[in-house]
């Protein structure tokens, strides 16, 4: 069960979609969606930074949100940002299509960075 009183997520997140469900015959991409098997899932998760045992900055997921939706437009994402992630976070995420991260923009999110890469 989940609270209704539960905090957003805040700080860094990452946010993607992605869809659930056995495989389609003769469907790919957001085609295999119009299936009864199928369901587009919605997720955020914060990104907490730590310092590991050799002193070298480190990420780790923390708390996540989950939300069924029939799409993954604008709308849509802009709305389970609003509900799910405090204003003015940074938020993280492969959203392949500008409307996506428009929606972000115009709901007060900054759009996050991923932390450069330390070499091997």
């Amino acid at each position: 069960m989940v609270s209704d009183s539960r905090s957003r997520l805040a700080g860094n997140v990452e946010a993607d979609e992605t869809i659930v469900g056995g495989p389609v015959k003769g469907k790919i991409g957001r085609g295999v969606t119009a299936a009864e098997i199928k369901t587009l899932v919605f997720g955020a998760v914060e990104v907490v930074g730590y310092v590991d045992k050799r002193g070298r900055a480190a990420e780790r997921a923390g708390l996540i949100r989950l939300a069924i939706t029939p799409n993954a437009d604008g709308e849509s994402v802009g709305r389970f940002l609003a509900q799910n992630v405090t204003p003015g976070s940074a938020i993280r995420t492969d959203f392949r299509h500008p409307i996506s991260l428009r929606a972000a923009d115009d709901r007060g999110f900054r759009r996050g960075c991923r932390p450069a890469q330390s070499p091997a």
